[in-house]
């Protein structure tokens, strides 16, 4: 995932946005990211209003976090967790702090803790660390048991599974 200085730094337009969030979280969600979906996010105040029909870095970096976090929780949820996140660091650091974690979660070959040692990390309380860490956690292993689960599908229509 990228970090917030590597998101495009123009000013977007609803279908640029879309293609942009759809490269970075098609491969951890399997879905792809509508245009009624992004006008319901700005609807329901997920995401900042854009500037004339154009969405800036934070727009970007707030849509790419609610598509990978709805796979987890429900939209009330999302809106009440990125509220915490944002109550205490900027969307920048708030976004990096996600993405650093999600990052080497799921570099990670262990299922021990990944060390917040980050600037940003360092600043956000320990709650907000947690809640970072369990999300990005859930959502690396929720991709595991799903490619899992494809592998031992397509074994089932091949032959046998190996046990």
């Amino acid at each position: 995932m990228p970090l917030f200085a590597d998101l495009s730094d123009i000013g977007l337009y609803m279908d640029q946005v879309i293609s942009e969030t759809n490269r970075y979280t098609m491969m951890v969600t399997g879905t792809e990211v509508t245009k009624s979906m992004v006008n319901s996010y700005v609807k329901q105040g997920l995401v900042s209003r854009p500037d004339k029909k154009r969405y800036g870095r934070t727009q970007l970096a707030q849509i790419i976090l609610v598509t990978l976090l709805k796979t987890l929780y429900s939209l009330d949820v999302v809106h009440h967790y990125l509220t915490t996140l944002t109550a205490e660091l900027s969307w920048e650091e708030a976004y990096d702090l996600w993405v650093q974690v999600y990052n080497a979660q799921a570099a990670a070959e262990t299922d021990a803790a990944v060390p917040l040692t980050t600037p940003t990390a360092q600043s956000a309380s320990p709650a907000v660390r947690e809640l970072v860490h369990l999300a990005t956690k859930a959502l690396v292993a929720q991709r595991v048991s799903d490619a899992l689960v494809q592998a031992m599908y397509t074994d089932a229509d091949t032959g046998p599974a190996e046990k």
